[in-house]
């Protein structure tokens, strides 16, 4: 019986040693932070995180697969990025996800997006010229746009219904 008492443990245990929810880790300068039901939110990016950035819908730590299903708040601010590709898991872009990439002249989203969200600010600073954002998407935040100078066209969703103060100041 305390064979199977100790057996059981250990199982219990191992199965327990994946990343809790709230633990972060780091790929390529993206800092990812573990969120319920095996998912994942972009909460940083590190120095190494410059030029062109390809997101993927999953991504494997430890050997644990999870889903990436929001870029968090201030996620990328002051980030060299180029251009980033926006996978179609991505269900919200938070608050400043992108503020202030001074650098970020492209942005494209996956066919079949689930994003719902783009959050105040998000885009805040942004050079890209143009920009399609995708069927889904229900609200955009506040200065979303703001001092984006470059943006000379955008392509609205028919599921739109909120557009926040000073999205395109």
């Amino acid at each position: 019986m305390k064979h199977q008492l100790l057996t059981l443990s250990l199982a219990l245990f191992t199965t327990c040693s994946a990343f809790a929810v709230g633990e972060t880790f780091t790929q390529n300068g993206v800092v990812y932070t573990v969120k319920e039901n095996n998912t994942v939110g972009i909460t940083d990016a590190t120095s190494d995180c410059t030029g062109a950035l390809t997101l993927t819908s999953k991504v494997t730590n430890d050997g644990t697969e999870y889903t990436l299903v929001s870029i968090d708040e201030d996620a990328f601010y002051w980030s060299k990025i180029t251009s980033v590709n926006i996978p179609a898991t991505v269900k919200t872009l938070d608050k400043g996800a992108f503020r202030s990439c001074n650098k970020l002249a492209s942005v494209t989203f996956d066919e079949g997006s689930q994003l719902t969200t783009i959050g105040d600010n998000a885009f805040y600073g942004a050079t890209f010229p143009t920009i399609a954002i995708p069927e889904g998407v229900t609200s955009i935040g506040g200065s979303c746009f703001f001092t984006c100078t470059s943006l000379t066209s955008i392509s609205l969703p028919s599921t739109l219904t909120t557009i926040g103060t000073s999205c395109f100041y």
